[in-house]
């Protein structure tokens, strides 16, 4: 299962210490503009904006912008919280902030998310998780269950950034190297079938495995 994918931009960490649990990979920036396109590449489920750290200016042109994304604002003034609805934000909460709400929105945000199918843009593909179908134009091909399931923890790791070991893929006290290798080579037969250029299933020898997605 893929976690939950949480953006926070705010100058301090206070928000992401508070929120961080094993569900959730959350990635905190503090400048807002400069990282506007690398919360859209990882296709956020959510973003939080801590309203006092910026310029509202900015911020309202940043949640118009991205009116398909999950944004939560928080820590905004009275006076234009109904201004920062109408721009697309789908909660706002006024300062001072009550993080344990905050929580249970998110929280709300994360269980509703299990119920909908999802599709991972990457690179030059499409990855549709509940099917588990690799896609790029006209080209598909569906990955069995367990090749699926190695699939979405690269894909995991990918987000945070880290390598899948080799332990991770299956719960075994044997030595699965051989089993995995096979594993990963269907899977790059898979993404050369679909002829994605993009997406690679690097070897990181003696530790386990990454994924690596050019840009477009």
């Amino acid at each position: 299962m893929i976690k939950f994918r949480l953006v926070i931009f705010e100058k301090e960490n206070e928000i992401r210490e508070f929120l961080q649990s094993g569900n959730i990979t959350i990635i905190s920036h503090s400048e807002l503009k400069t990282n506007a396109a690398e919360t859209a590449s990882m296709s956020a489920d959510a973003v939080i904006i801590d309203m006092s750290s910026y310029d509202k200016t900015q911020v309202l042109r940043y949640i118009n912008e991205n009116g398909s994304t999950n944004i939560f604002a928080v820590n905004a003034d009275e006076a234009i919280k109904y201004q920062i609805y109408e721009c697309g934000a789908v909660d706002v909460m006024v300062k001072p902030l009550d993080k344990i709400e905050l929580k249970y929105k998110i929280d709300i945000a994360i269980s509703k998310s299990k119920y909908h199918p999802k599709r991972y843009c990457l690179g030059d593909l499409v990855y549709e998780i509940e099917t588990g179908t690799l896609i790029k134009e006209h080209r598909s091909i569906v990955l069995p269950s367990l090749q699926n399931k190695i699939f979405a923890q690269l894909l995991n790791s990918y987000y945070e950034n880290r390598i899948v070991r080799k332990e991770e893929v299956f719960d075994s006290l044997v030595d699965e190297s051989s089993r995995i290798q096979n594993h990963i080579a269907r899977l790059r037969f898979s993404l050369s079938y679909i002829k994605s250029r993009q997406v690679v299933i690097e070897t990181v020898y003696g530790k386990g495995y990454k994924l690596f997605v050019m840009d477009n």
